[in-house]
């Protein structure tokens, strides 16, 4: 069987969008940066993120029932770093931060570059990581003028940060 360490070099060799995921539990908001957004179905309109089981997010999501994914542009890189960092607080991630609601209380990015508002219908355990299947009940578009953000090799486009995702 291949070990993580060749597992995770195979995977860098394939370009991903980088989104935030983010929900509201009572104790405050929470989000995490994923690159791990996948459609699933169009009717009903379902998507799927992957969080690492141990994981504040997957925990504060689980608890309220709901998730927002906000696809990043070359504009949010610092976005991304900032909710990637380890060891920062989630009041820390979210200061500053231009959110706005949409139907379940979730934070959605303004200027996102695309963004669905979810009700969890199904979490999967597999391996180390748990799946997290959404009804999107509500979604949209941002402005369009900055190009996605996207990770390669653990590089995030454009510029020069690196970071691991959750």
């Amino acid at each position: 069987m291949t070990d993580a360490a060749t597992m995770r070099a195979a995977l860098r060799e394939h370009i991903t969008g980088v989104a935030l995921v983010t929900s509201a539990p009572s104790s405050g908001p929470i989000g995490v940066t994923i690159n791990s957004l996948t459609s699933i179905s169009l009717d009903p309109p379902t998507v799927l993120v992957c969080l690492a089981r141990g994981s504040r997010g997957l925990a504060g999501i689980q608890s309220v029932g709901a998730y927002a994914v906000s696809v990043l542009t070359g504009a949010h890189q610092h976005i991304a770093t900032r909710f990637a960092t380890n060891g920062l607080s989630q009041q820390s991630r979210f200061h500053g931060l231009p959110t706005r609601t949409e139907v379940t209380g979730s934070p959605i990015l303004i200027g996102a570059a695309a963004w669905f508002d979810c009700q969890l219908a199904e979490v999967q355990a597999i391996g180390t990581h748990a799946l997290l299947f959404g009804t999107v009940l509500s979604a949209g578009n941002g402005p369009g003028s900055d190009p996605p953000l996207a990770s390669y090799r653990g590089i995030v486009e454009p510029g020069s940060a690196a970071f691991e995702f959750v």
